[in-house]
C-alpha cells in the first residue's frame, strides 16, 4: 500500500516537473532592459513607429505599430555576450515580453522579419551598430543571417518605411527607408 503510495506521489512529481520546464521559460541573466524597440525619427506626419505584430504565434511578420500606449510590442533586449566578427558590435536577442521562447527574427532569405523560437537559431542574432547600449541611445539593428544570406559585401539591416507596412531588412540607402532605432516605455 505504501509503495503504491510512494509510486504515486513520485509519477505525480515528475509529471509537474515536467510541465514546470514547458510552461516556465526564465530569461538568460544577461537580459538588460525592456521596451518598446521604436523607429527613432518621425515621418514627415511625426509618427513614430514601433516593433509589432497581430500576435506573437511563430512565423507571424513583425509590422510596424504607431508608437503610443497600446503600439508596439515590449521588447526584452538580452546579451548573447557574444560580438559580430570583426566589427566588435555586441550581439543581442530581442524576445517578445509578452511570450520570451519567441524573438524578433530575419526569415530565411533574409529580406523580411518575422517571429522566430528564441532558441539561437536563423535570424534571431542582432549585431546593434551605434553608440553606447541599445537602451541609452539609438542605433541600427544588423541581422548577422541575412547579411551572410546576401553575401556581397553589404551589410543588412533592420528598416521600416513609416507606413504600417511589413519591417524588412535591407542593405543601408534604401530610399525613404527608416534604420535607426531607440528604446522607449
Amino acid at each position: 500500500m505504501i509503495r503504491n503510495t510512494i509510486g504515486r506521489v513520485t509519477v505525480l512529481l515528475a509529471s509537474l516537473a515536467a510541465l514546470a520546464t514547458i510552461f516556465i521559460t526564465p530569461l538568460p541573466a544577461s537580459a538588460i532592459e525592456q521596451g518598446r524597440v521604436c523607429q527613432t525619427y518621425a515621418d514627415p506626419q511625426g509618427n513614430r513607429y514601433c516593433l509589432g505584430s497581430a500576435n506573437v504565434d511563430l512565423y507571424t511578420h513583425v509590422t510596424e505599430k504607431l508608437k503610443g500606449r497600446a503600439g508596439g510590442r515590449q521588447i526584452i533586449i538580452v546579451d548573447s555576450n557574444t560580438t559580430y566578427d570583426n566589427t566588435g558590435m555586441e550581439v543581442y536577442f530581442l524576445y517578445f515580453a509578452s511570450d520570451t521562447t519567441k524573438c524578433v527574427a530575419s526569415t530565411n532569405d533574409g529580406n523580411s522579419v518575422d517571429i522566430r523560437p528564441c532558441n539561437g537559431g536563423t535570424g534571431t542574432r542582432w549585431a546593434f551598430d551605434g553608440i553606447g547600449e541599445p537602451f541609452y541611445s539609438h542605433g541600427k539593428w544588423l541581422n548577422p543571417h541575412a547579411t551572410s544570406v546576401h553575401n556581397d559585401g553589404h551589410h543588412y539591416y533592420l528598416m521600416g518605411l513609416s507606413n504600417g507596412s511589413d519591417y524588412q531588412i535591407r542593405r543601408l540607402g534604401v530610399s525613404g527607408g527608416f534604420y535607426d532605432f531607440s528604446l522607449g516605455p
